[in-house]
């Protein structure tokens, strides 16, 4: 099955092909080039959040833990059904956000994750790019506060790294050698 996107931005982007069935929970509409995911999440239960916890190092998802491919260049939004007025708010105080990049510093930037919360999945960065660095930014720097954490595989499954924030905005640089799939999690 084949999902043509169309992402607004200052150049054209090629359609996109996405594989399997999660070709039908992405959604494009014309409101700030955002695709909105409107596909199933997997709520992060306490006995999850412990294995994303370092010291283990190494994780497994669960079976039900979708993956999901993050269009290069957008912004992918786990809020799928946003009102004009949760659009406007979250554009002055509550947003959360997680931007993968492709150079250490915080440079060149791959894509873009928001409004994430503890109803999340396995973020699969596009195919044939790595991850060097991240940022995670907020709106509000009360507890509790987003964190990510970064895989070398596509599936999030193996060796991780756990990357948290201070303050509004935090970028953190890779110390895995990259990474090609990440979980975005908020008030688990």
């Amino acid at each position: 099955m084949k999902s043509t996107l169309l992402l607004l931005t200052l150049q054209t982007l090629p359609a996109l092909s996405l594989p399997g069935p999660l070709s039908d929970t992405l959604t494009t509409r014309n409101d700030d080039t955002i695709t909105y995911y409107t596909g199933p999440t997997y709520t992060l239960p306490p006995s999850e959040l412990a294995k994303l916890d370092p010291p283990s190092g190494s994780y497994t998802p669960p079976p039900d833990m979708p993956i999901i491919p993050l269009p290069l260049g957008g912004i992918l939004s786990f809020n799928s059904t946003p009102s004009l007025l949760a659009r406007s708010l979250h554009k002055r105080f509550e947003f959360r956000r997680f931007t993968a990049y492709n150079q250490w510093g915080c440079n060149a930037p791959l894509a873009t994750v928001q409004d994430f919360g503890c109803g999340t999945g396995c973020v699969s960065l596009p195919t044939g790019w790595w991850g060097w660095s991240g940022l995670l930014e907020q709106g509000d720097t009360s507890n509790p506060y987003p964190t990510a954490n970064l895989f070398q595989s596509t599936d999030c499954s193996g060796k991780f790294q756990k990357i948290g924030i201070n303050g509004y905005t935090s970028c953190t640089g890779d110390n895995q050698g990259g990474y090609r799939s990440f979980i975005a999690y908020y008030g688990c």
